[in-house]
């Protein structure tokens, strides 16, 4: 029930973190200096998110059963990052490569951190 994010990798569905981890060490070899920011959402974190209009649903999605994550680009000073500058495709491409769902590729909604274990059109009809 807490509103604090949570970015650790153990609350994720274990087939899905070890495809989140190698993401990460994927991209972290090729100098893309990224962090595993979110893992696990509570509803009442989900909720906050949406009043402040930083996701577009009001009910908690993937976060909330353990199958997606968001990575983020850590700046210069080492803090989290959403800047356009950095290679977000890079790290998409990674990801989709690994099997996972990337949410820099939707339409409408994109959302360049975001992976999933599920595509979005599953997800959307559970």
């Amino acid at each position: 029930m807490s509103i604090q994010r949570v970015s650790a990798v153990d609350m994720l569905y274990p087939p899905f973190a070890c495809a989140i981890i190698k993401l990460f060490a994927q991209a972290r070899s090729e100098g893309l200096v990224i962090c595993i920011y979110e893992t696990y959402r509570s509803q009442e974190r989900q909720l906050e998110l949406f009043n402040k209009g930083a996701t577009k649903l009001k009910k908690n999605g993937m976060h909330h059963f353990g199958v997606a994550a968001d990575l983020v680009f850590l700046n210069i000073n080492g803090n989290p990052s959403w800047d356009a500058k950095y290679n977000w495709a890079r790290i998409g491409q990674i990801g989709q490569g690994l099997g996972l769902e990337w949410g820099g590729s939707w339409s409408g909604f994109v959302d360049k951190p975001h992976f999933q274990l599920i595509p979005a059109i599953a997800s959307a009809q559970a």
